[in-house]
């Protein structure tokens, strides 16, 4: 209860404060990753005070030897240490009364290899439907090109004499 008192004058009342529900400000985005990599799934909550639990599929996820659970102010992440092809699914993220989910897709059809300073991806399996803009990261240097996937059997055709 507040008071002002002012010599003859004097006026009270009563404040009540509630604190805003927590959401999610930015969600989970599907991720495809590399067989064997490390894998972040991340997402931002409206209030750095705020609890958490994370799931896949139905499952809750616990911090172990696999899965790293961090909170750094309102950034919240989950750390997969050598995803394998049965990392596979849905993963979402639980606060208060909001979820948000994100596919897992582990592949074993991209490869990386590692020569020195320079770095190797080998895409296996492709269909047209992976043309597009292919972008790698390696710690602060990043790299993009374009890929044009071409289904070779409806393409060739006889050459004419």
């Amino acid at each position: 209860m507040y008071t002002c008192d002012a010599g003859d004058a004097a006026t009270s009342c009563t404040v009540e404060v509630y604190e805003l529900p927590v959401n999610i400000v930015k969600p989970l985005q599907d991720t495809t990753a590399l067989e064997k990599s490390r894998v972040i799934l991340d997402c931002t909550v409206s209030n750095p005070r705020c609890s958490i639990r994370w799931y896949k599929g139905s499952n809750v996820i616990l911090p172990s030897e696999r899965f790293e659970i961090c909170s750094e102010g309102c950034y919240r992440k989950l750390i997969l240490q050598h995803v394998a092809l049965e990392d596979d699914g849905t993963y979402s993220v639980q606060v208060g009364d909001y979820t948000c989910s994100a596919k897992l897709t582990p592949s074993s059809c991209i490869r990386l290899e590692k020569m020195g300073t320079v770095h190797r991806l080998t895409l296996r399996q492709t269909t047209p439907d992976m043309s597009g803009v292919v972008e790698f990261a390696s710690g602060k240097a990043k790299s993009q090109a374009q890929l044009r996937v071409v289904d070779l059997r409806c393409a060739a055709e006889p050459l004419q004499p």
